[in-house]
């Protein structure tokens, strides 16, 4: 019954997550390319990458914290620690184990 909701929010839950460690290799890969292109430490250029790399990780979490239950209509969970564990409400409890 709500198969479709578990499977979307169990992707954005990843999506975050990669982005939130995602920054580690494509800082250093981004460095790398602007320094290629500009022949000098790329500082001010940098800060304009890591600028629009936190809109997105910004905005999915936003999305992630947003979600809402299917079954109470609350949010689904209260802090961002949820990532490391088992997506559950915090309301009812439905997990994705009910479906």
């Amino acid at each position: 019954m709500y198969k479709k909701f578990w499977f979307d929010a169990n992707r954005v839950k990843r999506t975050y997550i990669q982005l939130w460690l995602g920054w580690i290799p494509i800082g250093m890969v981004a460095y790398y390319l602007l320094y290629l292109v500009f022949q000098s430490e790329p500082r001010y250029s940098m800060f304009i990458v890591l600028i629009a790399w936190g809109y997105f990780w910004r905005k999915q979490g936003v999305k992630f914290k947003g979600l809402k239950c299917p079954k109470c209509d609350s949010l689904l969970f209260e802090n961002s620690t949820i990532m490391f564990t088992k997506l559950k409400c915090k309301s009812c409890g439905l997990t994705d184990e009910h479906t």
